[in-house]
């Protein structure tokens, strides 16, 4: 299928139930708009990369009108790059049409898009806070990267 016809499916069979092909189409146009593939709406998306098969999976959640969604790694798999533009869009898009989210991520970075994380391993007690917070935890350093890490000059 292409892009459009993947969106147009969430938004026909998600909280939207919009049965109408020619409107769900109209609506996954915007919602590829949103996430920056507007021109590759009509591409099959096996010939994606990476980086925008992630952006599609997000325009299909979008798509659904959820109001809050479950992302289970969102960033997994991309460079350094494609992490900065992947995280930017996420807060743009969830500022501009606002969603609650909780995403689960295993490599932590200090620059999530989310204002609160919470850290929960088998290893440790759990931690909340910030990510920078949670991320430069001593006993969360131990924990990952052994006593010496914890322990090492920055």
């Amino acid at each position: 299928m292409t892009c459009r016809e993947n969106v147009a499916v969430a938004v026909m069979f998600g909280n939207r139930e919009q049965r109408e092909s020619a409107k769900a189409l109209g609506e996954a146009g915007r919602m590829l708009a949103l996430v920056g593939l507007e021109h590759k709406a009509d591409v099959l998306s096996s010939n994606l990369t990476v980086q925008e098969r992630k952006r599609l999976e997000f325009a299909r959640v979008l798509g659904t009108g959820a109001r809050i969604v479950l992302l289970d790694e969102i960033f997994a798999g991309l460079v350094a790059e494609e992490l900065r533009d992947a995280m930017n869009l996420f807060e743009r898009v969830q500022k501009e049409i606002g969603f609650g989210a909780l995403i689960v991520e295993h490599v932590m970075r200090p620059s999530s898009p989310c204002p609160s994380t919470s850290l929960w391993s088998r290893r440790h007690e759990d931690r909340e806070g910030s990510p920078r917070t949670v991320v430069e935890d001593p006993a969360v350093i131990e924990a990952y990267l052994g006593v010496e890490a914890a322990h090492a000059a920055p």
